[in-house]
C-alpha cells in the first residue's frame, strides 16, 4: 500500500503533504523490505500475474488522497523499475 502510495506521489496524483502523512501510518504496520535490482524482477514477474491487468500495463490501485481510489494502468518498463527502487532509497522502513 505505501509502494502505491508513492507512486501516487510520483504520478503528481497526491501532494508531499499527503503522501507523509499516509506513509506515517503505512509503515508501522510493513515489514522490513527493500527492493533492490535483483528481486524486483522477480516482484514485476509475480504482478504480471494478476487478473487487473491488461497486457503488459499493471492494474494498481492508487490514491488520490484518504478515501479517493483510483485503478490506473501503469506500463510494466523502466519509468516503473525506476519508481520502485527509488521508493526502497527514500522511504525509509523504521
Amino acid at each position: 500500500m505505501d509502494l502505491a502510495n508513492y507512486i501516487s506521489l510520483k504520478l503528481e496524483f497526491i501532494d508531499n503533504n499527503t503522501f507523509s502523512s499516509m506513509h506515517n501510518i503505512l509503515i508501522k504496520n510493513m515489514p522490513d523490505f527493500k527492493f533492490t535490482e535483483t528481486n524486483i524482477f522477480s516482484y514485476l514477474n509475480a504482478l504480471m500475474k494478476d487478473k487487473k491487468n491488461v497486457g503488459n500495463k499493471i492494474g494498481c490501485i492508487l490514491t488520490k488522497g484518504p478515501g479517493k481510489m483510483e485503478k490506473v494502468f501503469i506500463n510494466n518498463d523502466d519509468f516503473l523499475r525506476k519508481f520502485i527502487l527509488e521508493y526502497s532509497v527514500n522511504c525509509k522502513i523504521n
